[in-house]
């Protein structure tokens, strides 16, 4: 990607951003791009939408800042995303912070921690449950199908988050936890 292509998607990000329209044409498609490339313009442009009050804006941002970028040592946005885990109203944005905590940060993480035992939504638990995994060195396909394991079938036909389950999965696989 040449710089002038760079800087057209991003323009066409940000007009869209500007009139709220993340579903214009090409979009999310030049958030991926610039994100794969590794844009810094594209990156500061996501990091000041993760606090942005539109919960779809967030979460595209999120998403594209969380897993394409390398975050280790910056602390701002990866204090930013633990914000978004523990107060966003929305639970596709909280479910998205817990998961790029857990690649994007290392244990102990008091925010995630306190996600797996009190977010009131079964799936953000179960997105802390294998962040922490994750964080531990756990491969991405076993935190996933572990964390599968962690949802029991409930009297009303739905699955519910086992927390019993996962402190259980926790202790075995992971005993220096001390969970």
């Amino acid at each position: 990607m040449t710089d002038v292509d760079a800087r057209h998607m991003l323009d066409v990000v940000t007009q869209a951003y500007a009139v709220n329209d993340y579903k214009a044409p090409n979009v999310l498609a030049y958030m991926h791009a610039l994100a794969e490339a590794q844009d810094q313009p594209a990156r500061d442009f996501m990091a000041a939408c993760l606090s942005d009050e539109r919960p779809d804006w967030t979460l595209y941002c999120l998403t594209n800042i969380g897993f394409h970028y390398d975050l280790r040592n910056d602390t701002s946005i990866l204090e930013t995303i633990r914000h978004l885990l523990r107060s966003s109203a929305d639970v596709d944005v909280r479910i998205c912070a817990a998961s790029v905590l857990g690649i994007r940060s290392t244990w102990p993480d008091e925010t995630v921690h306190t996600a797996l035992f009190s977010d009131p939504d079964d799936w953000v638990r179960s997105s802390a449950f294998e962040a922490i995994l994750r964080m531990n060195h756990v491969p991405h396909f076993e935190a996933r199908s572990l964390g599968e394991q962690v949802f029991t079938d409930n009297a009303k036909s739905d699955t519910t988050f086992d927390i019993e389950k996962a402190l259980s999965i926790l202790r075995n696989r992971l005993p220096e936890l001390g969970f």
